[in-house]
């Protein structure tokens, strides 16, 4: 899981040319793919208002680099709340559930609010075991809070393990750039 963890981590980007406004970011590990690839760049904004599905730079709690929950944990429940502080690293995952939504996970796949998601973006090659992948027992986001998980589900550590991230540690929405526009990643 060592691995899984520092494959959400994103470093900034040396100088680059970008757009106006907006900052890069480099894609290390396998986090998020197939969505995104190692060392592909992503450009983020300021602030902005998170919706499920949203690729989201962020700063995750200062526990998730050990996958430490900020509270003690059950069999088969996902980390419903973060350590208190804000790691200086930045990463990079999909926002799986906002604010008062409930979460849970079946081979991998989302369960909001008791409805199983449409989630075309994901892999799971790797997601066969149940004690990272399946996580009946859902747990409510609190309140300006927002689980992040990333698309490469049996590779990863995410707000499974580390819990969900504060609106105001989040960077903003990733994008993709080329020479005449930019759009979100989706």
């Amino acid at each position: 899981m060592a691995i899984a963890a520092a494959s959400l981590l994103v470093a900034a980007a040396a100088a680059v040319a970008r757009p106006a406004g907006l900052h890069p970011y480099v894609v290390p590990y396998q986090a998020m793919e197939p969505t995104l690839t190692v060392g592909e760049t992503v450009y983020v904004g300021g602030p902005y208002r998170p919706s499920d599905g949203d690729v989201v730079v962020f700063h995750a709690p200062s526990g998730a680099n050990a996958l430490v929950c900020g509270v003690r944990l059950t069999v088969g429940m996902m980390c419903p709340a973060p350590t208190p502080r804000e790691s200086n690293v930045l990463w990079i995952d999909r926002v799986a559930a906002g604010p008062g939504e409930r979460i849970a996970m079946s081979n991998g796949h989302v369960i909001l609010n008791g409805k199983p998601q449409n989630e075309p973006y994901i892999d799971l090659t790797n997601c066969v075991d149940d004690s990272a992948c399946t996580f009946p027992k859902a747990i409510t986001v609190p309140a300006g809070h927002y689980f992040m998980l990333s698309d490469s589900r049996g590779e990863s550590g995410d707000s499974r393990f580390w819990g969900p991230v504060p609106l105001a540690w989040i960077v903003g929405r990733a994008q993709i750039c080329s020479a005449s526009s930019c759009h979100y990643v989706p």
